[in-house]
């Protein structure tokens, strides 16, 4: 028997919900997938989202002598809800998580694998652990560990590690992942390293890693289960000692990019590093702007509507920069 037009409507609209909500199972989110074909999809999906943005207005005439909303102003009611606005018609276009073909190479020893822009790559390691490598990163990996006694690897960019622990003689193979800045000793666990713009970050999931700054002798940071450590590249201190989720942190292995108060000025390098873009802004202070949006990771085209809709700015490229200018 099938089912009524009527129930596969309110059927969307429930997965739609759950989507929003981070309550959808794997088969409900392939079922709304498979509903994005459905003729009266859009129409299903913008009811919501026209309600949203007309509730974003009304709170940002009440926040404002002059029926605008102040963006520069932090912990601003509006720009919050701007932010939700865009996570939802951002999750509407429902664009795939996908990774890439496998990209490697051998030198001396050392695996090499590299992403391009907007791409991942999904890799299994001789030693049994994975690694998530995110775009515009290379990640080398000295094979010879069962032979060394060491397992290393060497980041460039971002990658989320699950590690396996390994053992030879009764005595546990360390796995050490070094960047620019950083060394990470772990034995089993997994974790997310970014190395973007001016900042390291490193988040620690689940167990337990001894984290070193190589430029700096004598600091040694210790992180368990939700920490989040942000190193300044340029003076090679700890910035900051946080606890965060996974979903905030490394929100790109679920297949979005998810901000949450983060200033634009700290948004856009890591952009400029996933899509190979460059940005121009035409007034410095938009930089310090508090963003909370989420994105569809594979979708560019959805990433440059919600920055405009959540900054009220326009966007365009010019000889290959893409500028942020206020609306007139």
């Amino acid at each position: 028997m099938k089912r009524k037009k009527t129930d596969h409507v309110e059927r969307i609209r429930t997965l739609y919900q759950k989507y929003m909500d981070h309550e959808i199972s794997e088969d409900e989110f392939n079922e709304l997938l498979n509903s994005s074909f459905h003729p009266e999809f859009s129409a299903i999906i913008n009811e919501p989202l026209r309600k949203s943005w007309a509730e974003t207005k009304d709170e940002g005439k009440k926040g404002s002598t002059n029926g605008r909303s102040n963006p520069s102003k932090k912990g601003g009611g509006s720009m919050k809800s701007i932010g939700m606005w865009i996570a939802a018609a951002a999750a509407a276009a429902l664009v795939l998580f996908t990774t890439t073909p496998w990209h490697s190479s051998t030198t001396d020893g050392w695996i090499i694998y590299n992403t391009g822009y907007a791409e991942t790559l999904e890799i299994d390691l001789s030693d049994g652990s994975k690694v998530l490598l995110n775009a515009s990163s290379e990640l080398r990996w000295k094979n010879d560990w069962a032979s060394s006694g060491k397992r290393l690897a060497h980041i460039s960019g971002e990658a989320y590690f699950d590690v396996q622990p390994q053992g030879r003689n009764g005595n546990k193979i360390p796995f050490l992942v070094e960047s620019k800045e950083v060394r990470i000793e772990v034995v089993g666990t997994s974790f997310n390293i970014e190395d973007y713009g001016d900042e390291t970050k490193v988040f620690l999931n689940q167990g337990q890693i001894k984290l070193g700054l190589l430029r700096t002798s004598d600091s040694t940071v210790y992180l368990t289960d939700g920490d989040q450590v942000v190193i300044e590249n340029q003076t090679h201190q700890v910035l900051s000692q946080t606890q965060t989720s996974k979903q905030e942190a490394a929100s790109w292995t679920e297949g979005e990019l998810r901000f949450k108060d983060v200033d634009l000025g700290k948004i856009l390098p890591q952009l400029e590093a996933i899509y190979g873009v460059e940005f121009e802004v035409e007034d410095s202070a938009m930089l310090e702007i508090p963003m909370d949006f989420g994105v569809p990771y594979a979708n560019w085209a959805v990433v440059q509507s919600a920055l405009e809709l959540a900054l009220t700015v326009d966007l365009h490229t010019h000889d290959g920069k893409i500028y942020i200018n206020k609306i007139k």
